[in-house]
């Protein structure tokens, strides 16, 4: 117990000492007290305490924008499921007519079933891209997703489905002309194509067998409007989706760039500005004090004497002695290193003094050259 408390003591004496360094800088020599320059310290940490805010911001924003990137992804999603089913409603729809008079007439209330449950699905996942909803999903351990009004939340797509008066053919030459009966639903907007498709294969779902013939009214939609004008219509209003979502994740692109650039550039200015500067001035100040120590009399080296007289001492002593009685040795090297450097302060004060007479005389000398 005892050592540990110990050891924790050790640990906050420490502690405390490093703390008091980093909040007192002041030096004090002879007396005296050195003052650090204020502006260093905020010149090397304005770079860093700048990138850090940069930093922060940016990932709070990029928080933002992946939170908001989940409605473009439901949206696309939902689009993409949207597709799928009509694909399936129309390749059902065809096997019914093609099929019912081979050898899969067996299967045709199965395909009939088949049918009505697609078209049901198709419907929902419609009406859940209109109007937002539930998307429905296979993991049933997972919250639910909810998907906003992705056709109203731009522009664009709402365009596309409800106020564009344009034929929605990749290749405009292929509309239909005005005189088609159905030159006014694929002229009206995506929404208008595909509520009717809806209604037809309703219809069409609810005949007996005998009347779901490739001339039925209801199956005609099937093959001369919705192969074609819907179909492509639906991968325009994908690409929309497609294009919000891209949008989303070039702001995402957009915010990292920005920090990539601003981390270069604060460290670009750190070297630049603030390190090669300071060692240019570390390399002329070191230059200085060489230059002043160099003028020092060999008295002054107080260090050198003690080391040679405390060397000197050591090396004098018996080897038999040395091993037997450290104390003593201890001792005499402990009085010869206190007595050689009051022998060369003596020394470096004498030799400073008489610097100092010989520089007065030298100025009296000049002053009166008569």
């Amino acid at each position: 117990g005892s050592k540990q408390d110990g050891w924790f003591a050790a640990k906050y004496k420490a502690a405390r000492h490093s703390a008091r360094g980093l909040l007192n800088r002041t030096l004090r020599i002879n007396g005296k007290q050195l003052h650090p320059a204020r502006g260093v310290f905020a010149r090397f940490m304005a770079p860093l305490l700048l990138w850090w805010m940069v930093a922060l911001t940016i990932y709070a924003m990029s928080l933002d924008d992946l939170g908001k990137l989940q409605q473009p992804l439901t949206s696309l999603q939902t689009a993409a499921h949207v597709q799928f089913y009509f694909a399936r409603v129309r390749m059902l729809a065809n096997f019914v007519v093609f099929l019912r008079e081979h050898e899969f007439a067996a299967q045709w209330e199965q395909l009939n079933v088949a049918l009505t449950n697609d078209l049901a699905n198709m419907k929902y996942q419609y009406y859940t891209l209109l109007y937002g909803g539930v998307v429905p999903t296979m993991l049933t351990d997972e919250p639910p997703v909810i998907a906003p009004p992705a056709v109203f939340q731009a522009q664009a797509t709402a365009n596309v489905f409800f106020q564009t008066d344009e034929c929605l053919r990749l290749d405009k030459s292929t509309c239909l002309p005005t005189t088609s009966p159905w030159y006014k639903v694929t002229h009206s907007g995506l929404d208008a194509q595909f509520q009717e498709f809806i209604k037809d294969m309703e219809q069409f779902s609810r005949l007996p067998a005998i009347n779901q013939t490739i001339d039925t009214p209801s199956y005609q939609y099937n093959w001369r409007v919705a192969a074609i004008d819907l179909y492509e219509g639906l991968h325009t209003a994908s690409d929309t989706f497609v294009g919000t979502t891209l949008d989303a994740l070039g702001k995402l692109q957009t915010l990292h760039t920005i920090l990539l650039i601003s981390t270069l550039g604060l460290l670009v200015y750190l070297v630049l500005v603030v390190l090669v500067p300071f060692r240019r001035q570390l390399l002329t100040e070191s230059g200085r004090i060489a230059g002043l120590l160099s003028q020092l009399p060999q008295e002054a080296d107080v260090e050198g004497q003690v080391k040679s007289l405390v060397v000197a001492a050591a090396i004098a002593k018996p080897k038999s002695e040395t091993t037997s009685k450290n104390w003593s040795i201890a001792k005499g090297v402990s009085a010869a290193a206190a007595s050689a450097a009051r022998a060369a302060a003596t020394r470096a004060a004498g030799a400073v003094g008489n610097f100092k007479s010989k520089l007065a005389a030298a100025e009296r000398v000049a002053s009166n050259p008569g």
